[in-house]
């Protein structure tokens, strides 16, 4: 496939009822790395996009608490996808 489709289908997956998010950021990580690999690009970008993508679908309550938490870290000024995944998983499980 090309970096194209790749892109696309990164712009229109969604995250299904059932899936967790950190299935669902796995599921963009996937199609993400097809795509960069792609177009040659790679590492650290790959993180913050994930990220950001996430981040985007998050409730305003969910979104809060991920910004208190990346607040309070002593390392960059965003978390991981991965970290980032499982700080929304617990949230929903205990807040929702």
């Amino acid at each position: 496939m090309s970096a194209k489709c790749f892109l696309e289908k990164f712009n229109h997956v969604r995250k299904k009822a059932s899936d967790t998010f950190v299935l669902h950021g796995s599921k963009l990580e996937g199609i993400l790395n097809q795509y960069l690999e792609a177009r040659g690009v790679k590492d650290s970008l790959i993180s913050l996009i994930l990220a950001d993508r996430i981040k985007s679908k998050l409730s305003d309550q969910c979104l809060k608490h991920v910004i208190s938490v990346e607040s309070a870290s002593e390392s960059p000024h965003w978390i991981k996808p991965d970290r980032l995944a499982v700080i929304v998983d617990e949230f929903m499980s205990n807040y929702s």
